[in-house]
């Protein structure tokens, strides 16, 4: 189940920043990650009571009403609110995955400062 669930934060992360200011990014990370620590702490004992009540199978019960508010939330969003506009939209910049230290230690990189 962590697969279809994890990718949810990352993704929310990517549709709030589209949408603010840069100096906003801060503020608004501190939100998300108290959102998730609150559904990361509630999350698991709304579950028990579920399974509780329906028993081993409540938890992909829960799982799946979850994920139905969070589509239905998703769905309404999407009815109220247009996507940015081209002018505005920037492509998608790959990242690597590799710590910032190691990525110093490659010749191309440049000196630090250069790219500022």
């Amino acid at each position: 189940m962590p697969g279809i669930t994890a990718p949810l934060y990352g993704l929310g992360v990517g549709q709030t920043n589209d949408y603010i200011a840069k100096k906003d990014f801060v503020g608004a990370s501190g939100g998300l990650l108290f959102a998730w620590a609150l559904g990361a702490s509630a999350g698991p004992a709304a579950a028990s009571a579920v399974m509780g009540l329906v028993g081993p199978n409540g938890l992909f019960l829960y799982i799946a009403g979850v994920l139905g508010l969070i589509a239905a939330f998703t769905v309404f969003r999407m009815l109220r609110r247009t996507g940015l506009p081209v002018a505005l939209q920037t492509n998608f910049v790959p990242a690597t995955q590799v710590p910032a230290r190691i990525a110093e230690l490659d010749p191309r990189a440049g000196k630090p400062g250069d790219h500022d």
